[in-house]
This record gives C-alpha cells, sequence and structure tokens, in this order.
C-alpha cells in the first residue's frame, strides 16, 4: 500500500523570499539585518547596501528614484563624499523594506491588469491580479527612470513608453496569455493606437512591440489612476499597524468589541473619525501626500486644498504640519507657481553724500527722434541737491564719448564726484571707463541685474524729461534738442519733494532770475555769516534727503518682507521673469529657474550667482529676485530641466562632467553626466556631439591623463553638447 505524507509548512523560506499562500514578502529576518545596516563609510560598503537593496527592488515603489545617489558614490572616478541626499536614500531604502508589502503569487490562468503611468522624469507600473477576497492585490512594482531623450517625448509618447517598459519587463507572464491583459490608462488618446493605419518612426516600431501581446487598452479618468492606488495604499496601511506599537491596545480593544470613543475598527483598517487612521509610517504618509497632491488629478493644488483632499478619507496626527510641509517643499510648484507672499527685500538707502556733486547717477534716454544730428539724452543727477544736466548726444555714443560729455557738461562746473551711478549700458561698463575711473579714484556702482531701483533716481528724471519735452515739442518731434535748456532750467527750479528746496537754491544758495523785471534787494551778509548761512544749509538739505529716504522706506518696507539668510554656497532659486528663453510662450514657462549657487554676496542686498553660459546675463542679483532653496525632508525627485532647441532644431543639453572614456569600433567615446539629470541618464557619447564641450573634455584628460584620448582632440573652452533629433 503506497503511503502519502502531508505537510503542515504553511510558508517556506526560499532566497531571503517567505513564500505562501498568501503571497510573496520580504524575510523579516533581511528586514532587520536592512535597518541594523550601519551607515557606509567607504565605497565597497555602498555597493553591498546597493547590492543587498537590489534584490528586493521588485518590492520597492520608485527604487532607481530613491537610490539614485547611492548609484552615484559607486561611479568610476566619482569622489567619495557622504551627502545629506545619500543619507536620505539610505533611510528610505531601509524604510522601503521595511514597509514592503506582500505581493501576491502570479496565476497565468487569470487575468491581469497592468496599470501604467508616466511623469516628467520616470515610467511607473503596478502589475495585479484579482486573489480569492475579490480585490486586486500587487504581483511587482516597476519604477524605471527616463533618459534625457524621453523625458523630452509629449506626454503621449510618455504614456507609451510606460506601456513599452513594463511590457518588457513582465514579458514572461504577459506574452500569449489566454485572456487579455487590461492595461488601464488616464489618457484617452491611447484607446485608438491599436487600430490607428498611419505609424511611423518610434510609434511603428512600439506597435511592432505591441503586437505580439494580447491586450485591452482601458481608460480610467486621472483622479482613479495613480501609481498606486488607494487598495494598494490601505494594504499597505494594514500591514504597518503591526509595526505602531501606540496602537496596539486600542486595536485590541477593538477587537474585543469594545469600544473606544471616536476609534472603530473596519475591514482591518482603523477608523478615526469616520477616517482610515495612518500610522507612524513616513514611506506611507509620503504616498498619501504625492497621490493628493503631485497627482495630474491633483494638480498640484495648494496646502489648503491638498489637506481637504486627504481629509476626506485619511488622517493622522500633525496631518496638516505634513502638508505644509510637503507643498512648501514641493520644486514643481515653487518653479511653476507664482508667490503669495510679499517679496523679499527691505529698503537699503544709498549713503548720503557729504556734499552737493560728490555722489552722481546718469543714464542715457534712447530711442529719440533725431534733432540737429542727436537722438538720445544723457541725464545727470546730483544725489544731494537733486539739481540736474540733460545734455544732447547719439545712442551710439561709446565710452569715450561719455567721459568726453561729462569732462566738458559736468567735471568743468562741479569737479571730481567721489562716487557714480549709472545702469549696465556698454557705454558705462567698458574696459576704458573703469580705467578712467581707477585713474581718477572715482568709485562707479553698476545697477543690480533687473533692478531699475538700484539706479532708481535716474529712472525717475528720465520719466520727468520725456513728460516736459511732450508738452513742447513740435509735431515733428525734431525740435527736442532746443528745448532741452529750458527743460533743466525749469527742473533745477523747482522745488524738490526730498529736499523741499529748489536744487538750484541748495546749490547755490539763491534762487536765479526767473524772467526780466526788478528782482528783490538782498543784503550781502557779512563773510562769516555768510559760511554760517551755508554750513546750515547744507545741515539742513542732508537732514531733509535723510528724512525723505526714511519716508521712502517705511512705505517700500510695509510691502516687503526681511531677506532670507542666504549664505555664500547656498543654492538659491532665481526669478525667471526677465529671463528669456527659447520655449514658445512665457506664460507656460516656469516662473523660477536653478538653484544656482551664490558664490559672492555683494553689498547687503544682492549675490552673485553661478550661472550656466546659457543665461547671457549679468549674475549679479538684488535678494528680491532669488529665493533660498530648501532641502526637501521628503526626499523627492526634482523635475528635469527641458532641453533647449536650437534654431537649427537641435536639442541642447549642459554637460555637468565627463567620468570616463573608452574606444568601442574604432571610435573613442566619452560617458557623460548631463546637468540636472540623475546616474542613471548618464550616456556614451562620441567626440562631435561633444564639440560645444571641449572644456569638460580637456579637463577629463587632465584629471585622468591615462585615460583613453581621442586623437584628434581640438581647441576650446565650451560648456554645452546637443544630440540629433
Amino acid at each position: 500500500m503506497k503511503k502519502t505524507t502531508k505537510s503542515t509548512v504553511k510558508e517556506i523560506d526560499y532566497l531571503g523570499l517567505i513564500v505562501s499562500p498568501e503571497g510573496i514578502r520580504v524575510d523579516p529576518a533581511k528586514v532587520v539585518k536592512a535597518i541594523d545596516w550601519s551607515t557606509p563609510s567607504k565605497v565597497v560598503q555602498v555597493q553591498e547596501f546597493v547590492g543587498f537593496c537590489n534584490f528586493y527592488r521588485t518590492f520597492i515603489k520608485d527604487y532607481s528614484r530613491i537610490a539614485a545617489p547611492l548609484f552615484n558614490l559607486t561611479r568610476k572616478n566619482h569622489p567619495w563624499e557622504w551627502t545629506e541626499e545619500c543619507a536620505s536614500a539610505f533611510k528610505q531604502l531601509k524604510e522601503a523594506l521595511r514597509s514592503a508589502p506582500v505581493l501576491i503569487i502570479p496565476d497565468i490562468s487569470k487575468q491581469f491588469f497592468l496599470e501604467c503611468d508616466a511623469s516628467d522624469f520616470a515610467t511607473g507600473a503596478i502589475l495585479s491580479q484579482f486573489s480569492e477576497d475579490d480585490r486586486l492585490h500587487p504581483v511587482a512594482f516597476l519604477s524605471k527612470a527616463m533618459t534625457p531623450a524621453e523625458r523630452n517625448y509629449d506626454i503621449y509618447h510618455k504614456e507609451l513608453l510606460a506601456i513599452v517598459k513594463a511590457l518588457k519587463e513582465w514579458r514572461h507572464l504577459l506574452e500569449g496569455t489566454a485572456l487579455p491583459v487590461q492595461i488601464i490608462t488616464d489618457h484617452k488618446n491611447l484607446e485608438p493606437f491599436k487600430a490607428s493605419k498611419d505609424l511611423r518612426g518610434r510609434l511603428a516600431r512600439w506597435a511592432g512591440f505591441l503586437s505580439e501581446f494580447n491586450f485591452q487598452l482601458k481608460y480610467r479618468p486621472g483622479k482613479t489612476n495613480a501609481i498606486e492606488p488607494d487598495e494598494v495604499l490601505d494594504d499597505r496601511i494594514r500591514d504597518a499597524y503591526l509595526q505602531d506599537e501606540r496602537l496596539n491596545h486600542i486595536i485590541e480593544a477593538l477587537q474585543k468589541n469594545d469600544k473606544v470613543k471616536n476609534w472603530s475598527w473596519d475591514n482591518g483598517l482603523l477608523m478615526f473619525k469616520n477616517k482610515i487612521y495612518v500610522p507612524n509610517d513616513d514611506s506611507i504618509r509620503k504616498d498619501i501626500l504625492a497621490s493628493r497632491h503631485d497627482n495630474m488629478a491633483a494638480g498640484h493644488p495648494g496646502q489648503f486644498r491638498t489637506l481637504e483632499l486627504i481629509n476626506r478619507k485619511y488622517y493622522w496626527k500633525s496631518l496638516k504640519k505634513s502638508v505644509i510641509s510637503y507643498v512648501s517643499h514641493c520644486e514643481s510648484c515653487i518653479r511653476n507657481k507664482h508667490s503669495n507672499q510679499l517679496p523679499p527685500g527691505l529698503l537699503n538707502p544709498i549713503e548720503l553724500p557729504s556734499r552737493p556733486w560728490d555722489h552722481i547717477n546718469y543714464d542715457l534716454i534712447t530711442g529719440l527722434p533725431e534733432s540737429e544730428g542727436f537722438d538720445a539724452i544723457l541725464t545727470v543727477v546730483d544725489r544731494m541737491s537733486r539739481m540736474v544736466h540733460f545734455i544732447p548726444t547719439t545712442s551710439r555714443a561709446s565710452a569715450t564719448d561719455v567721459a568726453n560729455l561729462f569732462v566738458t557738461y559736468v567735471w568743468k562746473l562741479h569737479g571730481l564726484p567721489s562716487k557714480t551711478i549709472s545702469d549696465r549700458g556698454p557705454q558705462f561698463n567698458s574696459a576704458f571707463l573703469k580705467q578712467l575711473y581707477k585713474r581718477l579714484d572715482i568709485k562707479p556702482s553698476l545697477s543690480t541685474a533687473f533692478r531699475p531701483q538700484t539706479d532708481g533716481l535716474a529712472e525717475r528724471l528720465n520719466q520727468v524729461v520725456e513728460i516736459y519735452l511732450r508738452h513742447y515739442v513740435a509735431y515733428k518731434q525734431d525740435d527736442w534738442v532746443g528745448i532741452l535748456p529750458m527743460a533743466e532750467f525749469a527742473y533745477n527750479n523747482s522745488v524738490n519733494a526730498s529736499t523741499n528746496q529748489t536744487p538750484f537754491f541748495a546749490c547755490y544758495g539763491f534762487h536765479p532770475r526767473f524772467s526780466i523785471g526788478q528782482q528783490a534787494d538782498e543784503s550781502v551778509p557779512h563773510a562769516d555769516e555768510r559760511a554760517d548761512q551755508l554750513k546750515a544749509r547744507m545741515e539742513e538739505l542732508q537732514s531733509s534727503v535723510n528724512l525723505a529716504n526714511e519716508k521712502i522706506k517705511h512705505y517700500y518696507d510695509l510691502k516687503h518682507r526681511s531677506p532670507e539668510d542666504i549664505k555664500v554656497g547656498d543654492k538659491v532659486w532665481l526669478d525667471a521673469r526677465n529671463i528669456k528663453t527659447e520655449r514658445p510662450v512665457a506664460k507656460l514657462s516656469a516662473k523660477k529657474i536653478g538653484p544656482y549657487k551664490v558664490l559672492k554676496r555683494e553689498g547687503s542686498h544682492a549675490f552673485k550667482l553661478d550661472l550656466p553660459h546659457t543665461l547671457r546675463v549679468h549674475p549679479v542679483f538684488h535678494t528680491s529676485l532669488v529665493s533660498l532653496k530648501k532641502d526637501d525632508p521628503f526626499g523627492r525627485e526634482p523635475p528635469q530641466p527641458p532641453a533647449e532647441v536650437t534654431p537649427d532644431g537641435e536639442e541642447e543639453y549642459e554637460v555637468e562632467k565627463i567620468l570616463d572614456s573608452r574606444k568601442r569600433r574604432n571610435q573613442v567615446q566619452y560617458l557623460v553626466h548631463w546637468k540636472g539629470y540623475g546616474p542613471e541618464s548618464n550616456t556614451w557619447e562620441p567626440l562631435e556631439h561633444l564639440d560645444t564641450a571641449m572644456g569638460a573634455v580637456k579637463k577629463f584628460h587632465r584629471e585622468n591623463p591615462k585615460a583613453i584620448r581621442h586623437p584628434d582632440l581640438e581647441e576650446g573652452v565650451v560648456s554645452r553638447a546637443r544630440r540629433r533629433r
């Protein structure tokens, strides 16, 4: 008689996995090992940890994104530096393993459901099947970073890319299925894809690959589709309750049918005031925040609306604090939304001069119709007395011409100033004028980039001149040069609101004769009395200007806030309102760009930034145009910068660094790390693709003299590279 044996073992440990009828989960002993893993201090230790985690990547959502900083550390020739990003990735991987979900065992006789989605920089997918409880459960997760080229696909191609990558990953399960694979997408335009007849290029290749599968495309509105649906989140919450010891007494009481105020038990979920209570699990809370903020269906709402969306279903202590922190650190919101805060930067009045014509402002008014051979006006104003000179010139005036005008019309009357303030026009920022100032011991001050308030006195004066000329110029507007002397006299003979005196009286101590006729007699005082009067007038003038500055500062500061504490070495966002890009419409472009490193503090209210050469602007910006980049406590991947498109139809990417070189098929190639992209996007490029990044290539060879070198390496120092579309 044949004997049979019956095993009572309900689960087995197989290669670090626990296999049971319920599914596959990570071996708890391995989880403990990961949690107890000490912080790496050298590359070999990082490689060991990454190798350990890589075995369990199927259980970890967004694995490639989370582990990117650690991958980077293991690159060849990469310097060792354990940064905050590395520490955050190390911690997140530990937490992801601790809270890893149970994956059900795939059954090829049942129908598969494939949910795919794409963001700006990655694709994601969940492969699921219905289990015995008639609910969808995950079989596996997939997360793939896009290459720089893929990041520039339109949304239609990105969504298809997510499907193609998922089918390639799980081809062994999904190819040749009896029941069609239900591919769920939130992009309605994909539904007619299979029936399309006119497919070319990339779409034709994908169509050929997809024809090998039995599948149906199903449209599901975005609000019900996400990288991780609520059902999966709820399962993770159930598992996480076991790890939160603070909830044990509540759960035990409810399972005994004891009543606990505000708490209830529903299908394995702990409910607080009829909302699912989320345990103290950073990974789960972060994913809930992402589903109600980052998701296309959510649309990156503000703090109030994000809180309301979460509050409909979930609750945890300090939920509001979590939402405020998550939304305020969202880089996509920082880049693309208008700030509702008061602009930063309190007014910093310019140093008060000690005497008239010691500090002057000057500027050019251009774009005027030609009059007597002139088409521009050089305006010069004394910061103390507010006296002005309007000097006709041309818009083609060079720095030498400006210097000659200054000697002819200003120097001979008032002597040398100790400080000048002007804008950044080529006439005022040339090597000639800088050398002249140096020889004459004059301190030039150029206005901050995109900050006209720095030269505000001259800017306001320009408006006054233009208004005066409008009143008196002829119909053909060709006689304004003859009107300028009267405009100058009228301005200098009018009381200035800041000094409460006319500029003429402030400089000379008397009022000019306004018209022909008898002037009132003025007694000539004793010389000492005259000197005392002049001294008193100067003190009164300084006091008036100082009082005016204080009033201006008071009202200015009411509409501004104190600037952030920004230090050299910090990274800051730059307001993009004045930056021209190649993108078609400014309305849909980012509101802030960067972040950029602060190289130097210029004065008390401006910073010099480390800008890429593509931004051809002066790198010094007022504090109102920059804002501090703060570390994201949630460790999210920042949105990647788009490639620039040149007039020749080429996509340009900026090279951060050359990492390695090799020879393939008689061709020398260089491993390129692209600025703004993760290490997973590094690519091997031939030298002809780096014709505008020779500086980076040279630097690589200087640091690695034994590396393979291209025989025809040419001279050139630039910092961008391009790839043909």
